[in-house]
């Protein structure tokens, strides 16, 4: 055979007349399959494992149920690639966007096939794994119904639109309880905040063989827009930009007071703890032991002392996110000595 004729079969193995068709079959299925995705029919995607700041894999796949005349199967797709590279909650990015995978994919032993959600929309928070800024693209949808939109008030009206939102689930997003609130709009200057009501890691689980895949749904209210504790420049709510703490320290004439954060970060996060130490020094550097003080606080019901030992203070923060942002303040005095030093502390939500 030329190579001219060999250039008209699309399959690199031999056509299936041998009288053994359901043997070739399976054994040449998937690299037929190859061939197709090789062709002007494939694609190059992107596969992020559950987020999007994840090392990307670069597959080809075929995505397909482009068109259609309603709205609703506009935002979904079927992906069809090779077996054993989808699981759900993972994010595909094609031709510019974020899809998710929505169920569980599954094979017919040449392709593998899922479905996939168009993510409308994208959420930033604090991690509270890292205490990074994160990004998740998200699929919601409007579960108002045929509500107003909006909550009548003794003095004034309140969006009440509520949505069902979805994305991965991971060891991150898993500690994002009730009541966690984040920003989620197209408008930037007075952007939309809702705040989750229900978290529901169980209906689009995928089972106990695959424990750490599938989505959470996430049932949220909308809520009001905080200029003092939500950044729009930033779009995440509940921020507060960790400002620096410090110490500032008194000196007498022949002995100074030290406060020292054993954490060295000067935050203490919600419903954590933290240690302080006090040392009296001399003139001269020499301890004085034991240091002599007694403290003065400024806490604001935010934290409180659980013990003191040995020139070590234990502090303890509330788990209350309205003290998230604010700073507390520690002097330790010595009245005879006639030096003091001071710490300040910032409350943070990770």
């Amino acid at each position: 055979m030329s190579e001219e004729s060999k250039s008209w079969y699309r399959m690199t193995r031999p056509l299936f007349n041998s009288g053994f068709e359901d043997d070739e079959f399976w054994a040449y299925g998937q690299d037929g399959f190859q061939e197709v995705l090789d062709s002007f029919i494939g694609a190059d995607v992107l596969i992020y494992d559950k987020a999007v700041y994840a090392q990307p894999q670069q597959v080809r796949a075929i995505v397909q149920n482009k068109t259609s005349d309603v709205y609703n199967s506009t935002t979904v797709r079927q992906i069809l690639c090779n077996i054993g590279i989808l699981k759900c909650g993972q994010y595909v990015k094609y031709d510019g966007a974020f899809w998710l995978v929505s169920a569980l994919p599954d094979n017919n032993r040449i392709y593998e096939k899922a479905v996939l959600w168009k993510c409308k929309h994208s959420i930033r928070f604090v991690s509270p794994l890292t205490g990074e800024i994160v990004d998740y693209p998200v699929f919601s949808t409007n579960s108002t119904q045929y509500g107003t939109g909006e909550l009548e008030k003794t003095h004034m009206n309140v969006g009440e639109d509520q949505h069902l939102i979805y994305l991965p689930f991971n060891q991150e997003t898993i500690l994002l309880d009730d009541n966690f609130r984040f920003i989620m709009d197209k408008r930037r200057d007075k952007p939309s905040v809702y705040r989750i009501t229900r978290v529901d890691p169980v209906s689009y689980a995928v089972g106990s063989e695959r424990e750490e895949d599938g989505l959470i749904q996430w049932s949220v209210l909308q809520d009001q827009l905080n200029t003092a504790t939500d950044s729009v420049e930033l779009m995440i709510a509940d921020y507060h930009a960790a400002t620096s703490g410090g110490v500032e320290e008194v000196p007498g004439s022949t002995a100074s007071l030290i406060l020292t954060d054993l954490d060295g970060d000067f935050r203490l996060a919600s419903g954590e703890t933290k240690q302080v130490q006090v040392r009296c020094l001399t003139a001269d550097g020499d301890p004085i032991d034991p240091p002599q003080y007694h403290l003065e606080c400024d806490f604001g019901g935010a934290v409180s002392i659980i013990a003191e030992e040995d020139g070590v203070i234990t502090l303890q923060a509330k788990s209350d996110p309205s003290y998230v942002g604010k700073q507390i303040e520690i002097k330790a005095i010595n009245d005879e000595l006639a030096c003091e030093a001071v710490i300040t502390i910032q409350i943070v939500n990770w």
